[in-house]
């Protein structure tokens, strides 16, 4: 499923006119079981952290956050109210202070958890985000694709999860978050514009998430799948890993890789490091 990880695995750049940047930027895909946490990190620009993972795994947030000596996080995004995408900012914290915490305006769940959230939304600057929502951290350029501005209240709370594009130089990241299903569906109708280096699989890579053609509007040359060991609740679906792979797409999981640690170069070439 995924090749040997410590092999350093160049990936070729898309085209692109954007201009270059200045220090390498640091992608952090943390192994947090089954949950979703992605740091991104330029040293003295941009410090970024989509998603905590869940309370149980949030030593490992932790540890990373202390090896780069990261102190302050300049945007915290919570892309879903599901526990194993936030709940892990619990653990952190006490060691690190965010400057500007975004979400999609979910109201939650009614939990010990989130009521530990809504105090932090209280204390420090917050804002609710959709779709054409865009703000630059460092050289990190972030747009919001879903969820539409005037989405209806559903049950089907996947499809208000936050997906993003992530833009660095020439290189550029879907981020699915917990959008799959029907959210990936109207997302296709939504955006023109898809075309990235890498997509992070939506909702741990369930079975209705991936879809051929998201696959062949994206052209990813990588994918990153967030995932427990245990597979206890079936993710990633074995469906999902073979339609990836026959793309002829590079594919990593948490679950088998760990973290998985991408660095982009000023000029927006990537490549894999031995995390």
């Amino acid at each position: 499923m995924n090749r040997m990880f410590f092999i350093v695995t160049v990936i070729c750049l898309l085209a692109s006119n954007a201009l270059a940047v200045g220090e390498p930027l640091d992608i952090y895909f943390v192994d947090v079981g089954h949950g979703n946490a992605t740091l991104f990190y330029q040293p003295g620009q941009c410090a970024m952290l989509v998603d905590a993972g869940p309370a149980e795994q949030g030593e490992n947030l932790r540890a990373l956050l202390e090896r780069n000596k990261i102190k302050t996080l300049d945007y915290m995004v919570v892309t879903s109210p599901a526990p194993e995408y936030y709940f892990g900012l619990n653990i952190i914290l006490s060691d690190v202070a965010i400057k500007e915490l975004s979400d999609n305006g979910d109201p939650g769940r009614d939990s010990d958890g989130f009521s530990e959230y809504r105090q932090l939304q209280e204390r420090i600057p917050y804002s609710v985000v959709a779709a054409g929502d865009s703000w630059q951290c460092g050289d990190v350029k972030v747009k919001v694709l879903n969820p539409p501005v005037d989405i209806e209240d559903s049950p089907d709370k996947r499809s208000r999860s936050l997906a993003l594009m992530i833009g660095f130089s020439r290189f550029k990241m879907l981020m699915m978050n917990d959008l799959a299903g029907r959210g990936e569906r109207e997302l296709l109708e939504r955006q023109a514009d898809l075309q990235a280096m890498v997509l992070t699989v939506g909702n741990h890579g369930a079975g209705d998430s991936t879809s051929g053609q998201l696959l062949a509007r994206v052209r990813p040359r990588m994918a990153v799948i967030s995932a427990g060991r245990d597979r206890r609740l079936g993710f990633p679906a074995d469906s999902v890993v073979r339609r990836i792979e026959e793309a002829g797409v590079h594919l990593y999981t948490t679950s088998q890789s760990g973290t998985v640690h991408l660095r982009v170069q000023p000029n927006g070439g990537a490549r894999l490091l031995r995390q």
